[in-house]
Protein backbone atom coordinates (compact mmCIF):
# COMPACT_ATOMS: atom_id res chain seq x y z
CA UNK A 1 0.00 0.00 0.00
CA UNK A 2 1.49 3.33 -1.00
CA UNK A 3 1.78 6.45 1.13
CA UNK A 4 -1.10 8.24 -0.60
CA UNK A 5 -3.56 5.49 0.36
CA UNK A 6 -2.35 5.63 3.99
CA UNK A 7 -3.04 9.37 4.04
CA UNK A 8 -6.54 8.88 2.61
CA UNK A 9 -7.33 6.18 5.18
CA UNK A 10 -6.08 8.45 7.98
CA UNK A 11 -8.28 11.27 6.65
CA UNK A 12 -11.31 8.97 6.50
CA UNK A 13 -10.70 7.84 10.07
CA UNK A 14 -10.30 11.44 11.25
CA UNK A 15 -13.44 12.65 9.44
CA UNK A 16 -15.38 9.65 10.75
CA UNK A 17 -14.37 10.62 14.28
CA UNK A 18 -15.67 14.14 13.75
CA UNK A 19 -18.92 12.81 12.29
CA UNK A 20 -19.27 10.40 15.23
CA UNK A 21 -19.05 13.32 17.66
CA UNK A 22 -21.39 15.50 15.58
CA UNK A 23 -23.99 12.73 15.38
CA UNK A 24 -23.82 12.26 19.16
CA UNK A 25 -24.50 15.99 19.60
CA UNK A 26 -27.33 15.75 17.05
CA UNK A 27 -29.06 13.07 19.12
CA UNK A 28 -28.93 15.30 22.20
CA UNK A 29 -30.20 18.26 20.16
CA UNK A 30 -33.14 16.24 18.83
CA UNK A 31 -34.02 15.18 22.39
CA UNK A 32 -33.88 18.79 23.58
CA UNK A 33 -36.02 20.00 20.68
CA UNK A 34 -38.51 17.20 21.28
CA UNK A 35 -38.82 18.23 24.92
CA UNK A 36 -39.38 21.89 24.00
CA UNK A 37 -41.98 20.99 21.35
CA UNK A 38 -43.73 18.55 23.72
CA UNK A 39 -44.04 21.15 26.46
CA UNK A 40 -45.20 23.75 23.95
CA UNK A 41 -47.86 21.47 22.48
CA UNK A 42 -49.22 20.59 25.91
CA UNK A 43 -49.10 24.04 27.50
CA UNK A 44 -49.14 26.82 24.90
CA UNK A 45 -52.10 28.22 23.00
CA UNK A 46 -50.15 30.62 20.80
CA UNK A 47 -48.58 28.07 18.46
CA UNK A 48 -49.73 26.99 15.02
CA UNK A 49 -48.76 23.54 13.77
CA UNK A 50 -48.61 22.77 10.07
CA UNK A 51 -49.66 19.32 8.92
CA UNK A 52 -48.77 18.96 5.28
CA UNK A 53 -49.87 22.35 4.01
CA UNK A 54 -52.72 22.85 6.50
CA UNK A 55 -52.10 25.20 9.46
CA UNK A 56 -53.71 24.13 12.75
CA UNK A 57 -53.91 26.54 15.69
CA UNK A 58 -53.37 25.06 19.15
CA UNK A 59 -56.16 27.27 20.51
CA UNK A 60 -58.69 25.15 18.61
CA UNK A 61 -57.24 21.81 19.68
CA UNK A 62 -58.56 19.70 22.53
CA UNK A 63 -56.17 17.79 24.72
CA UNK A 64 -56.89 14.60 22.78
CA UNK A 65 -55.78 16.34 19.59
CA UNK A 66 -52.74 17.72 21.37
CA UNK A 67 -51.73 14.24 22.55
CA UNK A 68 -52.20 12.94 19.00
CA UNK A 69 -49.96 15.74 17.71
CA UNK A 70 -47.45 14.94 20.44
CA UNK A 71 -47.53 11.28 19.44
CA UNK A 72 -46.78 12.17 15.81
CA UNK A 73 -43.94 14.49 16.84
CA UNK A 74 -42.60 11.77 19.17
CA UNK A 75 -42.60 9.14 16.42
CA UNK A 76 -40.76 11.50 14.05
CA UNK A 77 -38.24 12.38 16.77
CA UNK A 78 -37.73 8.70 17.62
CA UNK A 79 -37.06 7.82 13.97
CA UNK A 80 -34.61 10.75 13.66
CA UNK A 81 -32.79 9.61 16.79
CA UNK A 82 -32.60 6.03 15.54
CA UNK A 83 -31.22 7.18 12.18
CA UNK A 84 -28.60 9.37 13.85
CA UNK A 85 -27.59 6.63 16.32
CA UNK A 86 -27.16 4.00 13.60
CA UNK A 87 -25.10 6.38 11.49
CA UNK A 88 -23.08 7.26 14.59
CA UNK A 89 -22.37 3.58 15.21
CA UNK A 90 -21.44 3.19 11.53
CA UNK A 91 -18.99 6.10 11.88
CA UNK A 92 -17.57 4.41 14.98
CA UNK A 93 -16.60 1.41 12.83
CA UNK A 94 -15.24 3.66 10.08
CA UNK A 95 -13.18 5.53 12.68
CA UNK A 96 -11.60 2.25 13.77
CA UNK A 97 -10.94 1.27 10.14
CA UNK A 98 -13.44 -1.61 10.21
CA UNK A 99 -15.55 -0.60 7.25
CA UNK A 100 -16.38 -3.99 5.74
CA UNK A 101 -17.79 -5.97 8.65
CA UNK A 102 -21.25 -7.33 9.39
CA UNK A 103 -21.99 -5.00 12.31
CA UNK A 104 -21.19 -1.85 10.32
CA UNK A 105 -23.37 -3.00 7.43
CA UNK A 106 -26.19 -3.87 9.85
CA UNK A 107 -26.10 -0.32 11.23
CA UNK A 108 -26.15 1.11 7.70
CA UNK A 109 -29.12 -1.10 6.79
CA UNK A 110 -31.04 -0.10 9.94
CA UNK A 111 -30.38 3.60 9.34
CA UNK A 112 -31.65 3.34 5.76
CA UNK A 113 -34.72 1.39 6.90
CA UNK A 114 -35.62 4.01 9.53
CA UNK A 115 -35.07 6.79 6.99
CA UNK A 116 -37.44 4.97 4.63
CA UNK A 117 -40.05 4.84 7.40
CA UNK A 118 -39.69 8.57 7.97
CA UNK A 119 -39.96 9.28 4.23
CA UNK A 120 -43.01 7.01 4.05
CA UNK A 121 -44.64 9.03 6.82
CA UNK A 122 -44.11 12.27 4.89
CA UNK A 123 -45.54 10.68 1.74
CA UNK A 124 -48.55 9.52 3.75
CA UNK A 125 -49.14 13.06 5.00
CA UNK A 126 -48.95 14.39 1.43
CA UNK A 127 -51.32 11.71 0.18
CA UNK A 128 -53.79 12.36 3.01
CA UNK A 129 -53.69 16.08 2.21
CA UNK A 130 -54.54 15.32 -1.44
CA UNK A 131 -57.37 12.98 -0.40
CA UNK A 132 -58.73 15.61 1.99
CA UNK A 133 -58.75 18.14 -0.87
CA UNK A 134 -60.59 15.67 -3.13
CA UNK A 135 -63.18 14.93 -0.44
CA UNK A 136 -63.66 18.67 -0.01
CA UNK A 137 -64.38 19.00 -3.72
CA UNK A 138 -66.88 16.13 -3.95
CA UNK A 139 -68.75 16.79 -0.70
CA UNK A 140 -69.34 20.46 -1.38
CA UNK A 141 -73.08 21.19 -0.74
CA UNK A 142 -73.55 24.75 -1.93
CA UNK A 143 -72.38 24.12 -5.50
CA UNK A 144 -69.83 26.93 -5.27
CA UNK A 145 -66.36 26.93 -6.66
CA UNK A 146 -63.72 25.30 -4.49
CA UNK A 147 -60.18 26.55 -4.82
CA UNK A 148 -57.89 23.57 -4.37
CA UNK A 149 -54.21 23.58 -5.20
CA UNK A 150 -52.74 20.26 -6.29
CA UNK A 151 -49.00 20.65 -6.38
CA UNK A 152 -46.46 17.94 -7.00
CA UNK A 153 -43.07 18.90 -5.71
CA UNK A 154 -39.94 16.94 -6.37
CA UNK A 155 -39.70 15.37 -2.92
CA UNK A 156 -41.01 12.02 -4.14
CA UNK A 157 -38.50 11.82 -6.95
CA UNK A 158 -35.64 13.15 -4.83
CA UNK A 159 -36.47 10.54 -2.19
CA UNK A 160 -36.39 7.78 -4.79
CA UNK A 161 -33.02 8.96 -6.09
CA UNK A 162 -31.61 9.37 -2.56
CA UNK A 163 -32.68 5.93 -1.39
CA UNK A 164 -31.53 4.37 -4.65
CA UNK A 165 -28.07 5.81 -4.05
CA UNK A 166 -28.10 4.72 -0.40
CA UNK A 167 -28.94 1.15 -1.36
CA UNK A 168 -26.23 1.24 -4.02
CA UNK A 169 -23.72 2.27 -1.34
CA UNK A 170 -25.06 -0.43 0.99
CA UNK A 171 -24.59 -3.05 -1.73
CA UNK A 172 -21.03 -1.77 -2.29
CA UNK A 173 -20.35 -2.25 1.42
CA UNK A 174 -21.78 -5.77 1.26
CA UNK A 175 -19.64 -6.63 -1.78
CA UNK A 176 -16.60 -5.22 0.03
CA UNK A 177 -17.43 -7.37 3.06
CA UNK A 178 -17.75 -10.48 0.88
CA UNK A 179 -14.43 -9.75 -0.84
CA UNK A 180 -12.82 -9.11 2.54
CA UNK A 181 -14.10 -12.44 3.90
CA UNK A 182 -12.89 -14.29 0.78
CA UNK A 183 -9.44 -12.70 1.04
CA UNK A 184 -9.21 -13.75 4.70
CA UNK A 185 -10.07 -17.32 3.73
CA UNK A 186 -7.38 -17.42 1.02
CA UNK A 187 -4.72 -16.13 3.40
Amino acid sequence: MNLQQHERIAQIKKLSGYMHTALRCLVYLILLLWLIVAITILVSDKLTLTLGKTPISLEEMTYIHRFAALLIVSVVALLCIKIARHFRDLMHYFRRGEIFNRAAIAHARKAIFNALLLWGMTLTVELSHWLYALIKIFLRDDGGVVNVNFALDGSIFLGLIFFGLMYLLLWALEIGRDLNEESELTI
